[in-house]
């Protein structure tokens, strides 16, 4: 009797001793994926903040209006502007 309680507490002991190795391996997995993807948004944060800035210097009006002069754009005037019904009227008569 006590052999075989011997026996059934040395596999129990085997068992929970690989239980415990494969719930240890699948920690680490999914630690390492959770760094994996906590490096992952850090590099993203800092391409949009490098995109933003880009969009800021490009955006500037200073560089967009000697742009548009060099290519023959003026400002605005008012007499360019048109209402609604204007505009169905011209459209009427095509």
């Amino acid at each position: 009797m006590l052999r075989i309680f011997m026996f059934l507490a040395v596999g129990m002991t085997l068992l929970s001793a690989f239980s415990l190795y494969a719930v240890s391996y699948q920690t680490r997995q999914i630690s390492d994926a959770n760094q994996f993807m906590e490096r992952q948004a850090k590099q993203l944060d800092r391409d949009i903040a490098i995109l933003r800035a880009e969009r800021a210097y490009l955006m500037r009006p200073v560089r967009i209006e000697k742009l548009a002069r060099k290519l023959g754009m003026r400002p605005v005037r008012g007499d360019q502007f048109v209402t609604r019904d204007e505009v169905l009227r011209q459209t009427r008569r095509r």
